[in-house]
């Protein structure tokens, strides 16, 4: 090789190999998404899931088909007993928004901040996991308190599968002009 070129090596290999890696990154997410969902059915596949984000002991989707959204959570190795611990946090935590709070500046109108029953949580039993309707914001934020800032109905639902040691976590946010019930049915004959 000719020694005028020679210097130019390092700076080429540096140039080289951060293409070299965005290139198998970007093969790795377009392979993994058949692969990744051990759920099955053809509600979910209308959606067209991407992946957003992953790390260690989860994976995240996201979806939309015609203005409905779709996002499943994949948290990895996790027993029964460790996904019911999982899910009694999260929805701690959901119930936690909307309780009662002293107000900050009390004074002769209110002293309490407070969610209205009707824009609270409700749980649906269901075995083995009971799932949830949430009213979301324009961002999918729990916790919209008036009709005002309510842009979805949303259901909240958990899937284990015993084989893969997987907990899915998968929330549709359906417009507030559509009826949720028109997906509920769906949703709920997901399988693994």
């Amino acid at each position: 090789m000719n020694k005028k070129y020679k210097k130019y090596m390092p700076l080429v290999s540096l140039l080289f190999i951060p293409f070299l890696v965005l290139l198998y990154l970007d093969y790795r997410s377009a392979n993994n998404n058949a692969y990744e969902l051990q759920i099955s059915n053809n509600f979910i596949k209308k959606f067209n899931l991407e992946d957003v984000s992953y790390g260690q002991d989860f994976k995240a989707f996201n979806g939309r088909y015609e203005d409905v959204i779709l996002k499943i959570k994949v948290l990895n190795n996790l027993d029964f007993n460790q996904s019911m611990d999982y899910i009694s946090g999260k929805i701690f935590l959901i119930n936690s928004i909307y309780r009662n709070m002293d107000s900050p500046y009390p004074g002769h109108l209110s002293n309490i901040i407070k969610c209205e029953e009707e824009f609270k949580p409700r749980t649906i039993e269901n075995s083995p996991f009971d799932y949830y309707i949430l009213y979301a914001s324009d961002r999918f934020i729990y916790g919209a308190c008036s009709l005002d800032l309510i842009r979805y109905t949303s259901m909240l639902y958990y899937i284990h599968c015993n084989e893969t040691d997987e907990l899915y976590q998968i929330e549709l946010f359906v417009p507030l002009y559509k009826k949720l019930s028109e997906y509920e049915k769906s949703l709920i004959s997901v399988s693994c």
